[in-house]
């Protein structure tokens, strides 16, 4: 789509409502806010995030009030509560015209979220944590940023979102259209494989083969923990391929080796069912399922976490 350009002027005039205030809510907030627009943060009565809001400076409102004196409403709340929140406090508020935006599409690919036809729902998802984001704006520099439009009411919802992407400190070459569908599979399907499932407990598995074979505990962390930042840092500058450059025959003779036994077609295999899982939203209903009785399962995952710090 062709626009404009990023022009932040577009929400100069307009009430940002910022629902939640956790770590993206608080960081958007605050970046929002240092861009010249009008932020103020709906919370939950006697939510524990009011206080921070308010030494920040930022006014504090119910949701429902929040979103009832807003223009643009922001939900930054945990993907497990933003269906009941929508319900009870927003969904009465969505005025025509008016836009919804997301930072992630789960709510609404999966629809546990349906919005009414006739406002902008959008989505705009920095590729970083919150603390990332707003240190990376207090050094002028950008994320990457996703975006995508799930409904254009008024015709001005992809400018909306380049405009809240800019005053996030995104610039023009870091921002990325997807869908709500691909960033949602990819992105649930990358936390569970690589971020937050493979990696961790590779190296929790690596660890411990260490441990038992009689390594110090040192020795272990330091080749097993500590390097992988080295490593991931010279695949993101140089690319697969050509990070082998960057490191000793005997290291890429051993790794394209190994690599190849411990990723192999039962690997992927289990990838694939994986996202068949995510896709037939089996995950998606599993893990609403265990948020709604107190996370059960959750809890035992977490017992069972070896502490490597």
């Amino acid at each position: 789509m062709s626009i404009d350009g990023p022009n932040p002027d577009i929400l100069k005039n307009k009430t940002i409502a910022i629902i939640g205030f956790g770590n993206q809510g608080k960081a958007q907030a605050q970046n929002l806010r240092d861009s010249g627009l009008h932020v103020v943060i709906g919370l939950r009565t006697a939510s524990k995030s009011s206080l921070d809001a308010l030494k920040l400076g930022f006014k504090v409102l119910g949701i429902a009030e929040a979103c009832k004196t807003s223009d643009v409403r922001a939900l930054l709340i945990p993907d497990e509560y933003q269906s009941e929140v929508f319900a009870s406090c927003i969904q009465h508020h969505l005025f025509p015209g008016k836009t919804l935006l997301f930072a992630h599409g789960f709510n609404i690919h999966f629809k546990k979220i349906i919005p009414p036809q006739n406002i902008d729902v959008l989505m705009v998802s920095p590729k970083a944590s919150g603390y990332i984001l707003r240190s990376k704006f207090e050094n002028k520099e950008s994320v990457p940023f996703f975006y995508a439009i799930h409904q254009n009411v008024t015709g001005e919802a992809t400018k909306c979102a380049y405009a809240y992407i800019t005053a996030l400190g995104g610039t023009t070459d870091s921002i990325y259209q997807t869908t709500f569908k691909d960033e949602t599979i990819a992105d649930l399907f990358s936390e569970q494989v690589v971020l937050c499932g493979g990696i961790p407990e590779l190296i929790k598995q690596a660890y411990l083969t260490l441990i038992e074979a009689g390594i110090s505990a040192e020795t272990a962390y330091f080749e097993c923990i500590y390097e992988v930042k080295l490593i991931t840092d010279l695949i993101i500058s140089k690319g697969i391929n050509n990070f082998y450059q960057s490191i000793s025959n005997t290291a890429e003779y051993g790794g394209r080796l190994a690599g190849k036994k411990i990723i192999n077609q039962s690997t992927k295999d289990t990838m694939k069912k994986i996202l068949k899982e995510i896709e037939d939203q089996t995950f998606s209903e599993n893990f609403l399922k265990d948020s709604s009785i107190g996370y059960p399962e959750l809890k035992r995952l977490r017992e069972q976490n070896i502490n490597l710090d």
